[in-house]
């Protein structure tokens, strides 16, 4: 038979999906702190910021969310999904999984101590989320991509969260 134990509010963590690009963050974010929400979920497309024919990386929207979400007092979780072509022709999950780590271990370096936690991928048993089709293979490259990743950013930022995706 379950037991009742109080609940002390000042313990318990609540986060919103909010997604904060190109819109009025500090509108968002203060609705967010208004509401008491201590973490926010960010969705970001991996091949919206990376490059690797070009080598380039565009932080132009990604740096002033991160910024926004700490200068409210909010812990950031960002969600990373969609590869770039490059790794993946369908911009599912990437044809290795040491790509994907590389590209967490840039992040865990960029945002040491602001993003504080980090979901890596998204639904990874549907074929919308890794690039159209489903494969039993894919079930192991994504275990592959998250232990990588995991020990990657860890290794940069030991205090920050890292997180499988939910199944759908």
């Amino acid at each position: 038979m379950p037991t009742t134990t109080d609940l002390n509010p000042d313990y318990l963590l609540f986060g919103v999906v909010a997604p904060l690009y190109y819109t009025d963050r500090e509108r968002v974010l203060q609705l967010t702190q208004n509401a008491g929400f201590d973490w926010v979920r960010q969705q970001i497309y991996w091949r919206d910021i990376e490059d690797p024919v070009k080598k380039i990386f565009a932080w132009d929207e990604i740096d002033p969310i991160v910024e926004t979400v700490n200068a409210y007092g909010r812990k950031l979780l960002v969600n990373v999904v969609r590869s770039p072509t490059a790794y993946n022709a369908t911009n599912g999950l990437p044809d290795d999984p040491e790509d994907c780590a590389n590209f967490m271990a840039i992040l865990a370096e960029r945002y040491k101590g602001k993003i504080h936690a980090y979901e890596i991928w998204n639904e990874p048993n549907l074929a919308h989320e890794t690039g159209g089709t489903i494969t039993p293979a894919d079930v192991g490259r994504y275990v592959e991509m998250l232990k990588l990743a995991y020990t990657r950013i860890k290794a940069i930022d030991p205090d920050a969260l890292v997180l499988a995706a939910a199944s759908s």
